[in-house]
């Protein structure tokens, strides 16, 4: 968009300058968040739509009468942008790199900023146009890195990367012993990496490395130098960002030297301890001296500080640039004997080798004597000599190729045998992943059912807990009334007994007034029991839904539901129905309305007197409430 507005003259659409300008400003930040990021895009798709209208319009109605501005050449429109682009590109590296590109930048600037141009000067602007591509291409500083995996998550990873100004990114995973493991998942050791990445035509050599690997500082226990320390001497860099803890990269482009958690469902994540990484990033010279930093690499770099993240906030993770596998890490001991195994099988080797070829050079030097010391012997001898030690060089060379072979398959064997454990490796680390996954499934469907089980026991308890105390109001509404009945007949035995005992109608009628309050005392034992029973169960009940902590206050809460008998309005209306179906017993037995016993069964003759309806409607009841109404 700059390249095309500057091929129009100055004072056009100075609004769509203005929005280019801010966008300009926005992507130069080192650092961007997740809502400047969402801000952005909308501000990019509405300019170029503006921008493509705004060119279409003066390239169809050429340019509004009154602009006497000059319209630059296409040839150097493209030139000053490209001049503008590595002059952005030398901004952010040091200042003392490359003064010879500087100055070139200086004279083309110079060149594109001027009023107007002979065809011959335009004619040398096109001839340099192919240069300062690729210079602007060279001086991009692309990151190098090595990683497979789907095109998101890499994509992520190198735009993440390419915010680091004035470095030389290069990632790749290294492992435990000091490999770098290319994508193909074959092994390199310091020295071959280094020249792999001298040879891509990403790198730009003079500038200060960022290494992306986790634990290149970290020395081996058999003691030697590091995988960073090989790798910047084989590389010659001058200076190396490097840490001696895992690396990681997150969304919000930072990259952080921490170390590693497991989650219990099996997430890998980067460490945080109040908001930042707990490791430390380092800056080697050449001469070995370590320069500690922070925690994100990004913040060393540009010599700022270290931004922390709030508590449940931390950035969701890119990439972990490892080559740890699952595999059952060595002990030191294990390490040091396996190394000097090595080393002393080399070395033997390599002795035998120049046993070899000694023995060879020895038998040329008597075969070379030999053939001197015969040179003054006929042709015909010298002919049967020669064919003889025409043979034996013939044998000789059959015996060092043989021995070569045999060290060739020896190696490839070797060859073949690390890439087949390798590979075991690999197929050990996919599989302990789906065992873990595995697990992590079962125990979360382990622990849905669980939850099911108890909320299903909450829920039955509920219910229980609801007819329960149904059951109860009814019960202490039937004690009450025989409570009363008690009372009232035990008052009518009093009165009775104070008649003389000569009256028989008396007698008899005192004797079943006896009898009745025994029943309803029996009645009254019996809903008291049952009141009883419930509050046990009840009780019961609690202590198994909360167990032993906590059980007392669950059984008052219920106690205290029960106690204060809140009904629900369905049992109020069995309530009502209940009294109206004994007020039409009483109209059907015909009790009389001023009998005192109130419908609750007379002795006082008759039908009605032989007949307990009350006590029946009563008892019919107690009866639906024990089943559950």
């Amino acid at each position: 968009m700059e390249e095309h507005l500057a091929a129009l003259p100055a004072d056009f659409r100075p609004d769509v300058r203005a929005q280019v300008a801010e966008l300009r400003n926005a992507v130069q930040q080192e650092s961007w968040t997740p809502e400047e990021l969402r801000q952005i895009g909308p501000k990019v798709e509405g300019l170029r739509a503006a921008v493509e209208e705004y060119l279409q319009n003066s390239r169809s109605e050429q340019i509004q009468a009154g602009n006497t501005a000059v319209v630059k050449p296409a040839v150097v429109v493209e030139l000053e942008g490209l001049i503008g682009r590595v002059e952005e590109s030398l901004a952010g590296l040091p200042a003392d790199f490359r003064p010879d590109v500087r100055a070139q930048i200086a004279t083309a600037r110079a060149a594109v900023q001027q009023e107007s141009w002979s065809p011959e000067q335009l004619q040398r602007m096109g001839s340099k146009l192919r240069g300062m591509r690729a210079a602007e291409q060279w001086l991009r500083v692309e990151p190098v890195m090595f990683l497979e995996g789907d095109s998101w998550m890499v994509e992520r990873a190198v735009r993440g990367a390419r915010g680091l100004r004035g470095v030389q990114v290069v990632g790749a995973h290294v492992s435990p012993d000091e490999w770098a493991v290319l994508p193909d998942g074959r092994l390199e050791t310091p020295e071959d990496f280094a020249k792999r990445v001298r040879a891509d035509k990403r790198f730009v050599p003079g500038l200060p490395v960022a290494f992306l690997g986790c634990g290149a500082l970290r020395r081996p226990v058999e003691g030697g130098a590091s995988f960073a320390d090989r790798f910047a001497d084989a590389l010659g860099a001058e200076k190396l960002w490097v840490t001696d803890v895992d690396v990681w990269q997150t969304d919000d482009a930072a990259i952080h030297a921490t170390e590693t958690i497991v989650t219990l469902d099996g997430r890998v994540l980067p460490k945080f301890v109040n908001g930042e990484g707990t490791g430390r990033w380092f800056l080697r010279s050449s001469d070995g001296g370590l320069v500690e930093h922070g925690s994100e690499l990004r913040a060393g770099v540009n010599g700022s500080t270290v931004r922390r993240y709030a508590e449940e906030a931390h950035p969701t993770p890119v990439i972990k640039w490892t080559g740890t596998s699952r595999r059952r890490q060595k002990s030191a001991e294990e390490r040091a004997r396996d190394a000097a195994n090595l080393r002393a099988k080399r070395a033997h080797r390599k002795a035998a080798l120049v046993e070899r070829v000694k023995q060879l050079e020895a038998s040329l030097e008597t075969a070379t004597s030999s053939q001197a010391s015969l040179a003054g012997l006929p042709e015909s001898v010298l002919q049967a000599d020669w064919e003889e030690l025409s043979d034996a060089d013939a044998a000789r060379r059959r015996q060092w190729e043989s021995v070569l072979q045999a060290d060739w398959a020896d190696l490839s064997d070797a060859d073949a045998a690390n890439r087949a454990q390798w590979e075991a490796l690999q197929k050990s680390k996919e599989n302990t992943q789906t065992e873990l996954n595995a697990i992590a499934g079962a125990k979360e469907a382990e622990r849905v059912a669980h939850l099911a089980a108890q909320n299903r026991y909450r829920d039955s308890i509920g219910r229980d807990k609801e007819r329960q105390i149904i059951r109860n109001s009814r019960r202490r509404k039937r004690a009450a009334q025989l409570r009363a009945l008690l009372e009232e007949d035990k008052s009518s035995q009093a009165s009775l007994e104070a008649l003389p005992e000569s009256d028989a109608g008396l007698w008899s009628q005192r004797k079943g007034l006896q009898n009745r309050i025994q029943a309803n005392q029996a009645r009254l034992s019996k809903i008291e029991s049952k009141l009883e029973a419930a509050r046990v169960a009840a009780e019961r009940r609690v202590a198994a839904l909360s167990g032993e902590e906590g059980s007392s206050s669950a059984v008052g809460s219920l106690a205290g539901a029960e106690s204060a008998e809140v009904v629900k309005p369905e049992v109020v209306e069995l309530a009502g129905l209940v009294g109206r179906m004994e007020e039409r017993l009483a109209a059907l037995y015909g009790f009389p309305s001023g009998c005192a016993c109130s419908g609750r069964g007379c002795e006082g003759g008759g039908a009605a007197g032989r007949l307990d309806p009350g006590g029946v409607a009563a008892d019919w009841v107690e009866v639906a409430g024990d089943a559950g109404g």
